[in-house]
Formats: C-alpha cells, sequence, structure tokens
C-alpha cells in the first residue's frame, strides 16, 4: 500500500449547514432532516440535493414532528430542570468549584428576579418569552453577568429536550452582548512605590500580597496555595488549587524578577523546609483600596495587578508570547496581543527612533 494514501485524511460523511437541524450527505449531495427528540437524534432524508427545496421540506418535517404530543415529562416545570441541571454541574468532576458557584448564582438571579417565569412549565415557554428575560436581564446586569445566564438558561433548556420536556431550546436565538473592553488605568512606578507603603501601614499581609501579584503575574486563586517549597532559585512553581490545580489545570514556572527577588528575600523564613504558605491572607482587597484613596490613583483590583506585571514586563522588552506563557495563557498569545497590543506598538515606535543612517 502506498504510505501517502494511508497518511490521507478521511473525509466527512456529513457536512452540517448553517441552518439549524440540516445536514448533508457528501457522497450522494442528498440533504437530511436531523432533529432531536426525546433525547434522541433521528435523520430523514429530505429527498433532494437542493438547498432550497431542502429547508422547505426541513420545516414542513419538523412541523409535522412537533404536532404531535410528548409522550413523557409534560408538567415538569423551569424549576425541576434547573435544579437538574445544578445537579448535574455539582457531579460533574470536570467543573471546577468556582464555575459550580457561579451556575447556582445564574439560577439564583433567574428566581429571584423573574418567579413567574421560573415556575412556568418548561414546555410551555417559547421563543418569545425567552426574548422578554433576556430584554429585563440586559437591562438589569452587565454584558459579562448576562452572557452567564443566557447560558445557563440554554444548559437548562437542552437538559429539557433531552429528557423528552420539549423538542426545541428556545433560547439558542438570543444573542450574547458584547463585552466592552475595559480601559487598563495602572499606576506608574513612583504611585505604585507609595502604594506599597501605604499598604504597609494598613496592614503588612495586604502589602506583601499586592507586591507578590504585581511581581508574579500569579491569579488570586493561584497566589493561596503557593508554599516556600515552591519557590526555586530562578523560578516560582505555580501548581494552583490542591484539588482543582490552575485555571488550565497545568503546572507552570515562572521566573522571579529582580524585585521578587528582593521580596523573597525580605519575608523568607529561616527554616524553608517546612510546608508554609508564602502569603497569609487570602485577600488584598480592602488593603488595596485603602492604599489607593490614600495616594489618589484609581482602585484597582487584584486581577489589575496581573495586568500591571505583564504590562511592565512588555514595557522592558520581554515579548508578548513569552508573557503569555508567563501568564499561564495557552493560546499561544492571542489573549496578550490583543489585551497589551498597544504596547507593543509604542514599544516598536521608541524602537524605530533609535534606528538612524
Amino acid at each position: 500500500m502506498n504510505p501517502e494514501a494511508q497518511s490521507t485524511p478521511r473525509k466527512q460523511s456529513w457536512q452540517k449547514m448553517r441552518d439549524t437541524n440540516l445536514v448533508r450527505y457528501v457522497p450522494s449531495g442528498v440533504f437530511y432532516a436531523r432533529v432531536r427528540v426525546q433525547g434522541k437524534f433521528i435523520r430523514q432524508s429530505l429527498k433532494t440535493k437542493s438547498i432550497t427545496v431542502a429547508r422547505l421540506r426541513l420545516k414542513d418535517f419538523i412541523n409535522d414532528i412537533r404536532s404531535n404530543p410528548l409522550p413523557v415529562n409534560q408538567a415538569a416545570t423551569f424549576r425541576d430542570l434547573s435544579e437538574e441541571f445544578l445537579e448535574k454541574s455539582k457531579n460533574n468532576y470536570r467543573i471546577k468549584p468556582q464555575t459550580k458557584k457561579y451556575h447556582c448564582d445564574c439560577v439564583a438571579s433567574i428566581e429571584k428576579h423573574f418567579n413567574r417565569f421560573f415556575l412556568s412549565n418548561i414546555a410551555k415557554l417559547t421563543q418569545s418569552d425567552c426574548s422578554k428575560l433576556a430584554e429585563s436581564l440586559a437591562r438589569k446586569y452587565g454584558a459579562t453577568r448576562f452572557n452567564g445566564i443566557i447560558s445557563t438558561l440554554r444548559g437548562i433548556f437542552n437538559i429539557a429536550v433531552e429528557n423528552g420536556c420539549r423538542y426545541d431550546n428556545p433560547a439558542v436565538s438570543i444573542k450574547r452582548a458584547r463585552v466592552p473592553k475595559r480601559e487598563l488605568q495602572l499606576p506608574s512606578e513612583g504611585e505604585f512605590r507609595e502604594l506599597v507603603v501605604s499598604a504597609e501601614e494598613f496592614y503588612a499581609a495586604g502589602s506583601l500580597m499586592i507586591q507578590f501579584l504585581a511581581y508574579s503575574g500569579c491569579r488570586i486563586d493561584e497566589a493561596r496555595h503557593i508554599q516556600w517549597g515552591d519557590v526555586t532559585q530562578n523560578e516560582i512553581i505555580i501548581r494552583g488549587d490542591p484539588e482543582t490545580g490552575t485555571k488550565n489545570s497545568e503546572i507552570r514556572h515562572v521566573p522571579i524578577i529582580p524585585p521578587m527577588r528582593e521580596l523573597l528575600l525580605k519575608h523568607r523564613p529561616k527554616d524553608t523546609t517546612k510546608s508554609g504558605r508564602i502569603l497569609k491572607s487570602d485577600s488584598c482587597r480592602k488593603t488595596l483600596k485603602n492604599a489607593c484613596d490614600t495616594v489618589g490613583t484609581p482602585r484597582l483590583t487584584h486581577h489589575d495587578l496581573r495586568h500591571l506585571f505583564a504590562t511592565r514586563c512588555i514595557e522592558s522588552g520581554v515579548e508578548i508570547p513569552t508573557v503569555s506563557r508567563w501568564l499561564g495563557h495557552k493560546d499561544g498569545g492571542a489573549l496578550a496581543m490583543k489585551t497589551y497590543g498597544h504596547l507593543r506598538n509604542e514599544h516598536s515606535i521608541k524602537m524605530a527612533e533609535r534606528v538612524a543612517f
């Protein structure tokens, strides 16, 4: 057998179309309807190779299926399915505790503000009901929270379809909100030094955390679990939560920059062989707020200190893909480029001014 023929990728037999529930069988070119009924997919030939005709026949086919009464779970309410959704989330070992809590918060938001929707028979809720719910959510919540609730809403309706409570998911038509890009207002070098001094006077452990986050770029959940045993001569090993690990579930190594080295030497205990956390506090939010108000700079969050680390690294000439790897991104620098691309442009302009003939 020709070795090149062995490595030739196998062509897909079925091609998904932009139209929901419509697929094409590639070898023959005939279109098929693919619809989930009572938790199972059924596929029916539409007996045409014309997409225009296929769309018309698909509509008739779906209407014909949905004209038949559902045999089971017709009395299930949205509350019933939301409880099942949360139970599945709770028992899914792949979902991290923070995400499970977020699912609970999203369901609670629907129940709190839209109790009538929550108590309705899930089989009778329509696309119009979901659109009205989305309009109300958009007025009450920001874009990020809105998208989270809509994602949860879709998940609940998906379970309803799987259980045979309804034939479709009326929430799929709701568009996600565009999350506006937040302008970073980070302190200058001088302002950050003032912040550290002010924080030290307010709460020493909080000041230590502020500096550690700014000099390492760690997420707050990662920093809480770093121990002295994770510090090597030139690197800090980021392991994350002992049970769930880091955000992408991978251990990474962050180099120790000069300010971090000074900080670690200042606070290093005499006996580092014993297991012990570097940071004695779980949060520096209040310390950070107090220091920012005292110095007169815009208020910062834990995550802003991560941005500050990335910004200082890029301004110092570190390439964005390298910074992205230190931050624990898995996209090769795409997110970092989107967030900090303007810094690269500024650095490029400064470098161009040095060119002379």
